[in-house]
């Protein structure tokens, strides 16, 4: 509902001051989205996916084509530009999904599992790319259901089951002192029906301290257009709701 893909039943989702729904164009160019494997033309070689994907955001085909080259190096993927996409490794394809979310350089990230079937080489890396980007003034929300992954890299986390925000509020603050996944399974009833819904995930915003030092051009490469602070030290990006459910 926050990325313009699925319409709330109610409320309202806020990006930058701006309505998703009453301005979808606006608020989409702000995001990236971060697209499953099978939701990508895989018969594109890797340059061609993300030359595809800068263009269909409204990029000139210059500007597409030297940031894409940018950003396979960033991701250590130069050497496959040229090979398509079906025959990356599932840590490859993870990258260049990742890649096709951030060529237009927006000030947010959304990401559904982004480390679901990655070796632990490509999982540290994306990680890596993920923490620079927060540092250079991004935002990254992202649904998981790994309370170690969540815990580790985030500041802020939601619990949220059958479309209801159970608690938010930093890691600690949703922990209540216990370990983040049993107080997961209190939130969501998993132990007493010794299952966890299908409708239950953690979705958490990773915001690394903004205390800036010099970016090289890989970093800078990785930072978001438009960053600034405000007042509160908090991610210039807000998500609001009028109904919980909604902002989910």
């Amino acid at each position: 509902m926050v990325t313009g893909l699925l319409v709330p039943d109610a409320g309202t989702a806020m990006i930058l001051g701006h309505d998703v729904w009453s301005d979808v164009n606006t608020a989409k160019r702000m995001i990236g989205v971060m697209p499953q494997s099978d939701q990508i033309f895989d018969r594109l070689t890797g340059l061609q996916l993300l030359i595809y994907s800068g263009m269909l955001r409204g990029m000139s085909r210059e500007e597409t084509t030297r940031r894409a080259k940018d950003l396979l190096n960033a991701f250590d993927l130069a050497q496959v530009a040229n090979t398509m996409v079906t025959d990356y490794s599932a840590g490859m394809t993870k990258k260049i999904c990742l890649a096709s979310a951030m060529i237009h350089s927006p000030r947010i990230l959304v990401l559904d599992e982004p480390f679901e079937s990655v070796d632990p080489v490509s999982s540290a890396n994306l990680k890596d790319i993920l923490v620079e980007y927060a540092q250079t003034g991004g935002t990254v929300i992202i649904s998981s259901h790994v309370m170690t992954l969540v815990e580790k890299m985030c500041t802020h986390v939601a619990v949220i089951n059958n479309g209801m925000v159970c608690a938010a509020g930093t890691v600690d603050e949703v922990a209540s002192g216990e370990e983040l996944e049993d107080r997961f399974l209190q939130l969501v009833g998993g132990r007493m029906k010794r299952h966890i819904s299908h409708g239950s995930m953690v979705v958490y915003r990773m915001m690394v301290s903004r205390q800036y030092s010099p970016i090289s051009r890989q970093r800078s490469l990785l930072r978001p257009r438009n960053q600034h602070r405000n007042s509160s030290n908090q991610p210039a990006s807000v998500l609001h709701s009028g109904d919980s459910s909604a902002s989910s």
